[in-house]
């Protein structure tokens, strides 16, 4: 079955009024189908929205989803790794997610323990969380300060030379 309708995601405050609308117009013997159809829904979302009623009441109106996502890895030392993150950017020294890797492996066994790419999307969302922007390395700058991977908990670079020496 393939839909015509363009893909909308509606705020919870939509959501709750719409079924308030779909109650008042059911009760005067409209269709679902065709209360759905005005405002641009398929049938099955409004039974969903009224079947989880209590949970769109509990959340704020603006929002746009129900659930919270899934639980942060970070939760208890967010804080400390982007407001160290901040202070590097502060000093002009550029940062990669490498380096916050390697600040998060000092502050957390835990997080010592995942493999590189769990670390790596942790870290990532965390970036994208706190809107901390990480652009890619495009050329060589010698105005920019090496990084010191003695701040960020003594591990040493292990990505090795940037350049290849292929002759």
């Amino acid at each position: 079955y393939y839909s015509k309708m363009a893909r909308i995601r509606l705020t919870n405050g939509q959501k709750l009024a719409i079924i308030a609308d779909t109650n008042r117009r059911l009760l005067l013997n409209e269709s679902l189908k065709s209360i759905a159809r005005f405002h641009n829904v398929q049938p099955v979302q409004i039974r969903n929205w009224k079947r989880s009623i209590n949970k769109l009441k509990s959340t704020k109106k603006t929002k746009k989803s129900v659930s919270k996502g899934m639980p942060g890895r970070l939760n208890d030392f967010e804080d400390s790794i982007m407001e160290w993150a901040f202070q590097q950017r502060d000093a002009g020294i550029p940062l990669m997610y490498r380096h916050l890797i390697v600040k998060a492996t000092e502050l957390n066994d835990a997080f010592r323990q995942l493999d590189f790419w769990k670390q790596y999307h942790t870290i990532r969302r965390l970036c994208v969380r706190n809107c901390f922007v990480i652009r890619r390395v495009t050329q060589s700058d010698e105005t920019s300060k090496p990084f010191d991977f003695r701040g960020a908990g003594g591990a040493k670079n292990r990505a090795g030379s940037l350049h290849s020496s292929s002759s």
